[in-house]
């Protein structure tokens, strides 16, 4: 079957915008949430560590504010789509108009900044990780800009006559985004198994526990955006249905995966924000090392092998950062 039934495929159209909207409304209540907590947490902590952690309170307020513009606006669209209508074909025919509404610009405006803000806070704490070996952060640090410059991009309304060009540019800049976020999840992650490996051949299995949950947090922080991401950049890349079947389960498939998409893309640098604004990661370069300390010569005879005596570890001390690590990613 090659023919399409336009009216009811505009119906699937208006109730896939419509169930992404209330996601993101549920997503702002999430926000608000860790948000709130947040904030009142900082409020209620001494005035250095009020201090220290400030600013990535801010920068979660910032996310939480964009997203929740970028929801309202969605909220709008769709309404405005939906009791602007009289069919599916009136929804339609307003399709090739709708992405350049001013609301629709400044909706994926919002995310893409809440995104770009995400992801430099995530950079930060990487570079912060591997401050003794920064060079590692250059194909990451590559990555993001790129992603800046094809978000910038995406930004653009296009045209009823590029929406194709549109939504390969579109996947590309989701790949990056979500190879970005591999990398940087890695890169910690294997900072903090390499330190899990260290502190257990001195302290035995008493840390271990530690690592071992922090690595955990930050693969539940980014696997979401990785699968969610993967499924929305595939989706995109795949040409249109050649029946109303094929169309709605496409245009179905592709709501579900951008909604949970746009939501874990802002919502996993919260997570980790609100692990700094709770106290159980560190904030700064110098939490690191106030975070978890070990008493030994270096660094360097830790990693051959060798476990001083418990005299050594009283006398001298070692800083997880020059373990190049630290528990609390």
């Amino acid at each position: 079957m090659s023919e399409v039934d336009f009216n009811q495929y505009g119906y699937v159209v208006i109730a896939s915008l419509y169930g992404n909207a209330l996601l993101a409304i549920m997503g702002v209540g999430v926000h608000v949430f860790i948000s709130v907590y947040s904030l009142s947490t900082l409020l209620s902590s001494p005035r250095g560590v009020m201090k220290a952690r400030a600013p990535y309170i801010a920068v979660g307020l910032v996310i939480f504010v964009l997203y929740t513009l970028m929801a309202a606006l969605d909220a709008y669209g769709v309404f405005s789509l939906m009791f602007g209508s009289a069919s599916g074909q009136d929804i339609l025919a307003k399709g090739p108009t709708f992405d350049q509404q001013w609301f629709r610009v400044m909706s994926t405006f919002m995310f893409l900044l809440a995104m770009f803000i995400g992801d430099g806070v995530m950079l930060y704490r990487c570079s912060v990780i591997w401050q003794d070996r920064r060079w590692v952060l250059i194909v990451p640090g590559l990555c993001y800009l790129a992603s800046i410059g094809l978000g910038m991009r995406v930004g653009i309304p296009a045209t009823y006559e590029e929406v194709a060009t549109q939504r390969k540019i579109f996947s590309a800049f989701i790949f990056l985004s979500v190879l970005f976020n591999i990398m940087i999840t890695s890169l910690i992650c294997f900072r903090l198994l390499r330190a899990r490996n260290i502190i257990t051949s001195v302290l035995g299995t008493r840390r271990h526990s530690l690592y071992t949950r922090a690595v955990v947090i930050l693969i539940e922080a980014a696997l979401p955006v990785a699968i969610f991401g993967l499924g929305e950049a595939v989706l995109l890349a795949l040409p249109r249905g050649g029946n109303t079947w094929e169309m709605s389960a496409q245009y179905i498939s592709h709501m579900f995966f951008s909604g949970f998409y746009y939501l874990f893309a802002t919502l996993s640098p919260q997570m980790i924000i609100f692990r700094v604004a709770t106290g159980r990661s560190w904030a700064n370069t110098t939490d690191i090392g106030n975070s978890t300390t070990i008493s030994v010569e270096s660094a360097s005879t830790l990693e051959k092998g060798f476990v001083p005596s418990l005299q050594s570890r009283e006398k001298t001390r070692i800083d997880i950062t020059s373990a190049s690590t630290t528990i609390n990613a």
